[in-house]
């Protein structure tokens, strides 16, 4: 089996062997495809859509449709509950939590052979860092992630967040680098953890930052400016000034001793006027990862000034809790080299009435929305992205995310459905004797928020209580709160709307050659539609 077969390569081996296979992405393509598929042929799925008898590509698209995540969650449920052979053969090795693009919180199973697919795209992913910068691992690494583990599905076997599980399968010669106790990624109260990353890391000497997210690097390191005496008293004492918010096992597993030295440094840099920012206490620090594309790729000039000239940039690859998608090959560049062995990927055009296209046929400069069939049960699965290709390593695509489609919201990797949106309008308007004839929600990027657009059909305004009550419930999930939490995403607007808003909407659509009856209007805009229509602001 072609994943087995790669993922026993050693270092040495792995790289040259994958640039190897980049020249002939369709044979390894079909190969994965055949893999899977004869794995997977006897389980619950397989037996449905007869995997045992497609012999192609063509047999293959042609036996499935595209899905989602509401045609596989009976089985992924079954799956939690004990029973073997559903999505994929055996029992999962763990559980994903996500909130996805419904809203709510839903648990992916990963097979073995899914995670070792996975585990190739990220070694590959730190090979190309460590060869491009190899100061990064002359001090600490920090890494922006969440807790592996976090709890059991019913018949016991663990769930976790994507990124800490990537963390925890790091070799541990790399885990050992990290700048802080794993332990305090438990840590629940969302300012504790902050300050407690912060606290621990600052005393090192880190020379490469891990992550995803700029933004959220950039949050840390502003609380930590503001509490720049509280976290040298702490390191010069050996102590955590926010112990009193840890559970006391928690605060038995951290090693602290007191490191005059270290503290002595900091005050000596406060009192020569330097800041007190990555700048100045990380002067050997080397690369940051993190998105450089996509709506959270902003972040980035953000974040630059506080680190110093001499960090280099470098995208961390485009993934999702499904998989890992792409190995970014340069600096200041979001896009990467397609994992082949991450996926089987299909390619919906844009702008050809939906034709579906496989990795070798794409083209440079095109945008396309992506398709995925895996190991760990996801076949011909709509990830509702749109990536786009710019240029080839060999003859195998470099892609990057560009944003989500239409239906799907995405200001700082939350993913707020339109059925989340719908659900949460038409759910609470009854209930506040609210009358709504048309609305929408804007993913107001610049200002990290959603905009929800009502024109009404009655007097009775929304109050301030609805847009209260609307975060709320955009906060069951489990993404979309983390963001709230960490002030990357800000609470929701109402912005009512002048009466004929609707009509004017269908009349720019329709331009008077058209029925309205043909046409649907989207439910997340990235602008406000007609937005000489807005009557008042509720916050």
């Amino acid at each position: 089996m072609l994943v087995e077969d790669i993922y026993a390569l050693g270092d040495r081996e792995l790289f040259p062997k994958y640039l190897s296979l980049c020249e002939n992405p369709q044979a390894v393509q079909e190969q994965l495809l055949r893999d899977i598929l004869e794995e997977n042929k006897d389980t619950a799925l397989g037996k449905k859509y007869g995997f045992s008898k497609i012999e192609s590509v063509e047999d293959f698209q042609k036996s499935l449709p595209v899905s989602g995540w509401d045609d596989i969650k009976s089985l992924s449920r079954k799956m939690e509950l004990g029973e073997k052979d559903q999505l994929f053969a055996g029992q999962p090795k763990y559980f994903i939590v996500t909130s996805g693009t419904t809203g709510k919180c839903k648990y992916l199973p990963e097979s073995f052979l899914g995670q070792k697919a996975k585990s190739i795209t990220s070694k590959l992913r730190r090979m190309v860092i460590i060869s491009g910068t190899p100061a990064a691992l002359a001090g600490k690494i920090f890494t922006i992630s969440n807790s592996a583990g976090i709890g059991k599905v019913d018949c016991g076997i663990p769930f976790g967040y994507a990124s800490g599980v990537t963390l925890m399968e790091t070799p541990a010669a790399l885990r050992s680098k990290v700048a802080y106790p794993l332990d305090i990624l438990n840590i629940q109260d969302q300012d504790t953890l902050d300050y407690s990353l912060m606290r621990f890391a600052i005393e090192q000497n880190v020379t490469a930052i891990i992550g995803n997210n700029a933004g959220r690097m950039e949050k840390l390191i502003l609380m930590a400016q503001k509490k720049a005496e509280e976290i040298i008293n702490d390191i010069e004492q050996g102590t955590l000034s926010v112990s009193v918010n840890l559970d006391s096992g928690l605060l038995d597993s951290l090693s602290m001793e007191p490191n005059p030295q270290r503290a002595e440094e900091l005050r000596a840099m406060l009192a020569a006027g330097r800041p007190f920012l990555p700048v100045s206490y990380w002067p050997d620090l080397a690369v940051f990862t993190c998105w450089l594309g996509g709506s959270v790729g902003r972040y980035v000039q953000g974040v630059k000034p506080l680190l110093g000239e001499q960090v280099q940039y470098k995208d961390c690859g485009y993934g999702a809790s499904e998989g890992k998608f792409n190995i970014p090959m340069k600096m200041d560049e979001p896009a990467g080299t397609l994992a082949l062995l991450a996926a089987f990927y299909e390619f919906e055009s844009l702008d050809d009435d939906g034709r579906i296209y496989q990795a070798h046929e794409l083209e440079d400069g095109r945008q396309y929305k992506i398709i995925i069939t895996t190991f760990s049960g996801l076949y011909r699965y709509d990830l509702k992205d749109i990536i786009e290709v710019r240029g080839f390593t060999g003859k195998t695509p470099n892609i990057f995310f560009v944003n989500k489609t239409k239906d799907v919201g995405n200001i700082c990797g939350e993913k707020l459905s339109a059925q989340s949106v719908i659900e949460a309008v038409e759910g609470l308007a009854p209930k506040h004797g609210v009358a709504v004839k048309h609305f929408c929600a804007v993913a107001d990027v610049e200002n990290s928020r959603y905009d929800i657009c009502m024109e009404l059909d009655g007097d009775t305004a929304p109050s301030e209580a609805f847009a209260a009550e609307l975060d709320a419930i955009f906060s069951e999930g489990i993404v979309y709160i983390a963001k709230r939490r960490q002030e990357l995403l800000f609470a929701p607007r109402i912005l009512v709307m002048e009466k004929g808003w609707q009509e004017a909407l269908y009349a720019e659509k329709t331009g008077g050659s058209i029925s309205i009856a043909q046409i649907k209007l989207p439910v997340i805009y990235d602008k406000i539609p007609q937005p000489d229509f807005v009557a008042s602001i509720i916050e």
